[in-house]
């Protein structure tokens, strides 16, 4: 019953669900701050159950690049894992050159996938990685305009790309890090914000104007992924 909210406290005092500064836990009718992130922006965050412990990532853009991971096993009592990085956090722009940082999301294995720009890199995006536990390296890949990230079965992982017309779905076979599926549900695509699996279809969000959510017909990602072997 928990789930991950974000809320953006503009200069004025006022407050947006989108981009955030803050990071809320919330439980039914209670909620907890897991922690206040200054003078920066939240582009991804993504949650799982790894070994028993319920951890948060969130992903900082916009000057300060960096990979946060809490513990939110307790959501009344939710705290930064100082062991992650450091002190709770990986510089990505020191550590793998970023220069923007994308979507983010975490399987119950511990492996981390991330997208994002290099330093000198074209787009909004031009990398897609796949992180261990403690944030070591264990793959890259390249991928044009990957956003949002969305890890689903542990075994594949779905991300949108903000490419404009030319921005699709890929879904990704985590252990080989190769796209096994891809999907452009409309030609006139002004760029693909967020996607996500839910009752076996992929939901994908249009960012522009018009904003626009498209829903799949019925998915069979583990057929897609037979015929590609």
């Amino acid at each position: 019953h928990e789930f991950i909210a974000l809320r953006l406290q503009l200069v004025d005092g006022t407050e947006r669900a989108v981009h955030g500064r803050f990071i809320d836990i919330m439980a039914e009718n209670d909620a907890a701050v897991v922690g206040v992130i200054h003078d920066v922006f939240v582009n991804g965050i993504g949650v799982a159950n790894v070994g028993g412990t319920y951890y948060c990532y969130v992903m900082t853009n916009y000057d300060t690049d960096r990979l946060y991971r809490f513990d939110v096993t307790d959501v009344k009592a939710p705290k930064m894992d100082t062991t992650f990085g450091e002190g709770g956090y990986i510089d990505m722009a020191a550590k793998y050159s970023f220069d923007d940082c994308n979507g983010v999301d975490v399987d119950t294995n511990g492996y981390i996938y991330v997208t994002g720009l290099k330093q000198g890199g074209e787009g909004k995006a031009d990398t897609f990685m796949k992180l261990n536990a403690d944030g070591s390296l264990a793959e890259e890949i390249k991928l044009a305009n990957g956003w949002n990230v969305e890890v689903f079965d542990d075994e594949y992982v779905v991300v949108s790309t903000r490419g404009g017309a030319d921005s699709k779905v890929y879904v990704i076979d985590s252990d080989v890090m190769e796209p096994i599926a891809e999907f452009t549900p409309v030609a006139d695509a002004q760029g693909f914000s967020g996607a996500g699996i839910m009752n076996n279809k992929i939901y994908v969000c249009d960012h522009g104007e018009p904003d626009r959510v498209f829903v799949s017909d019925a998915l069979a990602i583990t057929e897609k992924a037979a015929a590609a072997e």
